[in-house]
């Protein structure tokens, strides 16, 4: 059992866990089912939140709130600034490739600063079962105004995908995509087959 065990990055964060660990002495049995909190130094952001573990199949469940994290002290340079949201992922595998994996993730911005612009409200979700990928993104913000989404068959031999966008206005300048002032709008179906080789047909 673990109680109140510290860890530090130096002028970054202090990681506080409480929880039980199990099965250190065996990797292939380790479960673990703890809750954390994190203090990022310098600007009183934190992470929160509870995770489980198991390493028979593979299986993994967390839960994670963010509060005023400043993205720049981790991504310096991008004009990231303070994050605050949640992240929730659950599964059992990491081979996207294998149809055996279950995943399901999704992610919601409270705050997210990027230069002058904000991506409150932005959502984002996952989720990949019996090698059938669905995702979606949603977004409100100036700079980047859109709902998208992914079908797609996914295997070692063959890709098969449908993405739908309805992008109402993206300003790719300001994403760093283009090198001189551009703003468009576009809606569009796009279905993809390909070996992951080299064949693809669109």
């Amino acid at each position: 059992h673990l109680t109140d065990v510290y860890a530090d990055v130096p002028s970054l964060v202090r990681l506080t866990l409480d929880g039980d660990v199990c099965h250190l002495d065996d990797p292939d049995k380790l479960t673990a089912d703890v809750s954390l909190d994190a203090s990022v130094f310098g600007n009183g952001g934190r992470l929160s939140g509870t995770a489980r573990f198991s390493a028979d199949g593979m299986a993994y469940d967390a839960a994670l709130q963010a509060s005023g994290i400043n993205v720049n002290r981790f991504m310096p340079g991008y004009g990231m600034k303070n994050f605050s949201g949640r992240l929730n992922v659950s599964g059992r595998g990491t081979d996207i490739f294998s149809p055996a994996t279950r995943i399901d993730a999704d992610v919601a911005v409270a705050n997210l600063n990027y230069k002058q612009w904000n991506f409150a409200g932005a959502t984002a979700e996952c989720s990949i079962r019996n090698g059938r990928v669905q995702a979606s993104l949603h977004s409100d913000a100036d700079i980047l105004s859109c709902n998208m989404s992914l079908d797609a068959l996914l295997s070692t031999k063959r890709l098969a995908a449908t993405l739908a966008a309805d992008i109402r206005n993206i300003d790719l300048h300001a994403l760093r995509l283009t090198p001189s002032p551009l703003s468009t709008g576009i809606c569009c179906h796009v279905d993809i087959d390909t070996d992951l080789g080299d064949n693809i047909l669109l």
